[in-house]
């Protein structure tokens, strides 16, 4: 295995993980938000 070009590649793993982290997050926000949302539609509903 060639270590130098597997540390020049690292920087490019650590973005594309930090970016499927933080597109993870958006997406789990986003649901909580819905999630709060239609709770309360269904609460005042009945």
């Amino acid at each position: 295995m060639n270590l130098q070009a597997f540390l020049e590649t690292l920087p490019i793993v650590l973005y594309g993980m930090g970016g499927i982290f933080i597109v993870m997050g958006i997406i789990y926000l986003s649901i909580k938000l819905v999630n709060i949302f239609f709770v309360d539609n269904e609460k005042n509903n009945n």
